[in-house]
């Protein structure tokens, strides 16, 4: 990570355990999440972007808008997504 971070590359925050949040509690997700930014704080290319693993929000309104305020207040935010699919399609010609 440090050769990552001193070749400029970003490091930003997907979580720890890559947990699904669909599953688990908010109070779980956010210490998760809050292991990750105490882990990769240390790095001076770490931008604080935090990426959902799954893209999963929450399954509750509660979770979803519980886990916005925990990264409005930290500073956070929910980080940009890019998707190109085309790896998949030449493995399924394969």
């Amino acid at each position: 990570m440090q050769a990552y971070s001193q070749a400029g590359h970003i490091i930003a925050n997907h979580s720890h355990s890559h947990l699904n949040f669909n599953q688990v509690s908010l109070a779980q997700y956010v210490d998760d999440f809050s292991l990750t930014d105490t882990k990769l704080s240390q790095f001076s290319s770490y931008k604080k972007w935090f990426r959902f693993p799954y893209l999963r929000e929450g399954d509750t309104n509660k979770k979803r808008d519980g886990m916005r305020e925990v990264l409005q207040k930290q500073g956070y935010i929910n980080a940009y997504i890019t998707l190109n699919n085309y790896d998949w399609y030449l493995e399924n010609l394969f």
